[in-house]
């Protein structure tokens, strides 16, 4: 049988039309899908903690370096013993409480509890912490890798050392003072006077090795060796003599430092730390204004080098290779503590962007952290307030977008009427 099919009544526009409104329809779906999941995604990220929690949930996301950005992460969860390398740690002032938080590579967050600022060992796998105890200083190290904990009540001075035979070591009210390169040695901070004012803590065996000598104990040489600083004299005109001393053994000789010019007002110098090589860095105030770096050796007292950078060191000093890395108030919004890497030639470049509600004072990083590079973020270090809110902005404008668009197809089907 044959069938014969009319088509006299085909109309090819019709059909074009039809399918010119499945089109439209299929992308109004599409479109609303992708707005709904926008919306949603920017509401959860919103969320108290979620930004805390998130960095490093993830596989994937870097183990080595540090955040370019410090959220608002007061609050975070304290830290665990399985946290894992550490990138820097933030002192924030907490309306007085002055509280400590941590971070890794990735941004994620955890609160550290410590009475004193916590100190990271260069690779950011140990931390060092303190707890008040009456009218003693606890001191504890973890383990962040393997969760091994050395606490105060383990240390003692190793068999022969000279102090061995007095009394209980007891810790400064702040004794954390530096890290051995290879983070296997800590100098702490005693109580007491000369001649063991200090002491260098094995952190594989908890033995302390007793550092005799004058002056404040400032940092370890690639050898072990201590290095002290002593200042003498007049305080418009001071004198500083730096000695090394060898763990366990006796003080050595003092050096004067020579500097090229005389210490800039008010006639004495500001700081000192201790550079990767083993050359001593005093600053000053330059001539002009700013602060003037100023590198020593600490075998002969001679200056090596001089950097001069408008800024106000107010923290410990960081290193990027043989780059000094400082921290001071930013001139943003909020002045949150900045980090600077200090050029030769001066130049400053910020590191890290932080929140500005965390009234942050301090920024200190793991010196691998820093050797690594920043994990890149979005709006990098860029601390314009908007940058901190752009996900209820966005947010804000989805939702009038949305609103706007509802309006308008309302609008249409009441023309049509």
């Amino acid at each position: 049988m044959k069938i014969d099919y009319d088509h006299s009544n085909s109309d090819p526009e019709s059909t074009s039309v039809r399918f010119r409104g499945c089109d439209m329809g299929m992308r109004r779906v599409l479109i609303g899908g992708a707005w709904l999941v926008t919306v949603s995604a920017l509401v959860v990220s919103m969320a108290p903690g979620v930004g805390a929690h998130l960095g490093g949930v993830w596989p994937g996301l870097p183990v080595h370096g540090y955040p370019q950005r410090v959220g608002f992460v007061r609050g975070a969860p304290d830290l665990t013993s399985s946290a894992g390398r550490l990138a820097l740690v933030v002192e924030d002032n907490n309306f007085g409480n002055a509280t400590y938080e941590a971070l890794n590579a990735a941004g994620r967050a955890w609160t550290v509890r410590s009475a004193t600022p916590p100190s990271l060992s260069p690779d950011g796998l140990l931390i060092a912490t303190t707890v008040g105890r009456d009218d003693d200083t606890v001191l504890r190290i973890r383990d962040l890798g393997d969760g091994r904990t050395i606490t105060q009540d383990e240390i003692r001075y190793a068999a022969g050392d000279p102090a061995a035979d007095g009394p209980r070591p007891r810790l400064a009210f702040d004794p954390l003072l530096a890290w051995s390169a290879d983070g296997s040695a800590l100098l702490i901070q005693l109580r007491g006077r000369r001649p063991t004012p200090a002491a260098v803590l094995d952190v594989a065996t908890g033995q302390l090795h007793s550092v005799p000598g004058r002056g404040a104990p400032l940092g370890l040489l690639p050898d072990g060796r201590v290095v002290r600083l002593a200042v003498i004299g007049p305080r418009d005109a001071p004198t500083l003599l730096v000695a090394t001393t060898t763990p366990g053994g006796p003080a050595g000789p003092a050096t004067a430092l020579r500097p090229d010019e005389p210490w800039g007002d008010p006639g004495h110098p500001l700081g000192w730390a201790m550079a990767p090589d083993g050359d001593l860095v005093v600053w000053d105030q330059a001539p002009d204004g700013g602060t003037r770096l100023r590198w020593f050796s600490v075998s002969d007292g001679s200056q090596t080098r001089t950097v001069t950078a408008d800024l106000d060191p107010i923290c410990a000093v960081g290193w990027r290779g043989d780059q000094p890395v400082l921290s001071t108030k930013s001139r943003s919004y909020g002045h949150q503590a900045e980090t600077l890497p200090l050029g030769d030639d001066g130049d400053l470049e910020s590191l890290v962007a932080v929140h500005h509600r965390m009234q942050s004072s301090c920024v200190t990083f793991a010196d691998d952290a820093l050797e690594a590079g920043p994990t890149r973020m979005l709006w990098g270090t860029w601390d314009a307030l908007w940058t901190w809110y752009w996900r209820p902005l966005l947010l804000g404008l989805l939702l009038l977008g949305g609103l706007g668009w509802l309006w308008s197809r309302r609008g249409r089907k009441v023309s049509r009427r």
